[in-house]
């Protein structure tokens, strides 16, 4: 038996708050750095970055990183 599973991006409302999302890649939920090590809030166990895409579709500001299976780049309109 052979499953085709459609490999797209795609956001997912999170349960607990519809007004966050998951970056999905077909089943899988993406993750990645966000930011720098030296960040001091990071040791907040409240802080959550955040992405705020400006009103753009999904793909103009994700994309994928071509030669790497699975890895993205989000860009901003300052590096695109």
């Amino acid at each position: 038996m052979e499953i085709k599973i459609p490999m797209t991006l795609r956001l997912e409302r999170m349960p607990d708050n519809p007004k966050r999302v998951a970056i999905m890649y077909g089943p899988l939920v993406l993750a990645g750095e966000l930011g720098p090590l030296g960040d001091p809030e990071v040791t907040d166990f409240l802080y959550t970055p955040v992405f705020i895409p400006e009103g753009k579709s999904l793909s103009g500001w994700i994309q994928p990183v071509q030669g790497k299976t699975n890895t993205f780049r989000t860009y901003s309109s300052r590096n695109l």
